[in-house]
């Protein structure tokens, strides 16, 4: 038996260490994606996580699949002493590699995402084939896990009853639940809705999807691998401590595993690439559509819990809710009387990073409230803005105490320079907006103005990003 039985690649000889050194590349690669790709339980991170997956990470790292999944395939199939990990590490001497398990090696699981599933169509189809991976992923590890001949010799015939098509089927069926053409099947567009677009949900199933077909991709290479061998010689080998197994494969055994591998890589790369665009989508469709889920957000599950008699809590329960859903925008938001007229109230900007609710029903009464949004990606400059104004208003001069006696007197035009909210005549609160002398009509930012004495209560998750004047005549803010 030769010391270092080897594959080569385009003339290439490449030894059983090169191999394990590669395959900790891979391992490394994987789990520092993972960790790229964590979106925060509030969705703080999804503008990061977009950018990692319109840049391809997933698709640039499937083409490694293919070598991990034959590594640990021909590792793991002469050591039932050693898990694969504890074997690469052996052979390294890599002491600060720490892998757990060969499921280290695929993205996190996520428990509680059945609970999301069973609210969609693509429930049955999505389980049924999560149980067939499973089933194979779990024969597999009763192979590895086996400490007696009988056992392996047991689990090795189970092993075999397994056919690549029936993990190909399921990956199919996985495929199925992405499809634009039967909307109510479509995993991704059933769960925006459910969830009202909340990217932490869309995320997990994301994460949960591409683990499955990653674990089928490497499911089928390990039971392509046995089939390539005798039982009698799988069932015999014994690798000593510290040993390297590959020394022990003969090496038109190595040359028929690379061979089914890389076939196998082309079918599955098409799906893990196929989910990876649908699932960008669906986290782009979570900042685009918003606007829509943070209002059907607001009318369905926020306002409810609001108190007509209790503005302050009010607010910070909206504030609450809307970082806890959308933690990747700032948000500010107002409550107060339930008034009406631009003499008592008024608003413009960002048209479509706001809403604004008029004599909203909620417990005990009814309330206005305004909300505004901003990616906090934007540069926060409300806090440096002004309500500087310069307005031109009519006093009336002269005449007497009576229409009836007297001169009649005269209106004379003047102008008042100066901080709105300390300005005592405002008839219509519009001219507040069309007054500001630092509000310029391509500005992207939201201005609220009221009358003192409305109930005003207002919140904000970012200071930086808020102007709020507790005026004389007026409460006013910016918020940029």
């Amino acid at each position: 038996m030769q010391d270092n039985l080897a594959m080569t690649t385009n003339g290439v000889t490449t030894t059983a260490k090169d191999i394990a050194e590669g395959t900790v590349k891979v391992v490394k690669a994987i789990d520092k994606f993972n960790n790229t790709i964590s979106i925060g339980k509030d969705g703080a991170d999804l503008n990061k996580v977009i950018k990692v997956l319109t840049d391809s990470s997933i698709s640039k790292l499937s083409a490694s699949f293919g070598v991990l999944g034959a590594t640990l395939s021909f590792i793991s199939l002469f050591s039932s002493s050693k898990s694969s990990e504890e074997i690469i590490i052996d052979m390294l001497g890599d002491l600060e590699l720490k892998i757990d398990s060969l499921q280290s090696l695929m993205l996190e699981r996520f428990e509680h995402l059945e609970a999301v599933i069973e609210r969609v169509g693509a429930n049955v189809t999505l389980s049924n084939a999560f149980t067939n991976i499973d089933s194979v992923a779990n024969s597999v590890d009763v192979f590895l896990k086996a400490t007696s001949h009988s056992v392996r010799k047991a689990s090795l015939e189970k092993l075999k009853q397994y056919q690549g098509k029936d993990l190909r089927a399921a990956v199919e069926h996985i495929s199925q639940t992405l499809s634009d053409r039967v909307v109510t099947n479509n995993v991704y567009h059933a769960n925006l809705k459910a969830s009202y677009g909340n990217a932490v949900i869309i995320q997990e199933v994301g994460r949960r999807l591409n683990y499955y077909l990653i674990r089928a991709n490497l499911m089928e290479n390990f039971i392509d691998c046995v089939g390539l061998i005798d039982d009698e010689v799988l069932l015999s080998i014994e690798v000593p401590d510290g040993g390297n197994p590959l020394d022990f494969v003969p090496q038109e055994h190595l040359e028929k595993m690379r061979g089914k591998i890389e076939s196998n890589a082309l079918f599955h790369s098409k799906h893990i690439q196929r989910h990876e665009q649908a699932w960008l989508r669906a986290l782009e469709l979570c900042k685009q559509d918003c606007s829509k889920y943070i209002d059907l957000y607001m009318t369905n599950r926020v306002f409810p819990t609001l108190d007509a008699k209790n503005h302050k809590a009010s607010v910070q329960k909206v504030i609450d809710e809307l970082s806890a859903n959308w933690g990747w925008l700032d948000h500010f938001a107002v409550v107060y009387d339930d008034v009406s007229g631009s003499s008592k109230h008024a608003m413009s900007g960002l048209s479509t990073q706001h809403h604004a609710y008029s004599r909203q029903p909620v417990s005990k009464g009814k309330i206005n409230a305004v909300i505004a949004w901003m990616d906090k990606e934007k540069p926060a400059l409300g806090a440096q803005l002004n309500s500087k104004v310069s307005h031109k208003y009519k006093v009336k001069v002269g005449g007497g105490p009576s229409p009836f006696g007297g001169r009649p007197g005269k209106m004379v035009k003047k102008t008042y320079g100066g901080d709105a909210e300390k300005f005592s005549q405002w008839s219509d609160l519009k001219d507040v907006l069309n007054d500001l002398t630092d509000n310029p009509p391509n500005s992207q930012r939201f201005i609220w103005v009221s009358k003192k004495k409305q109930g005003v209560s207002r919140a904000q998750t970012n200071n930086q990003r808020l102007l709020w004047l507790n005026g004389k005549y007026l409460d006013f803010a910016a918020f940029e």
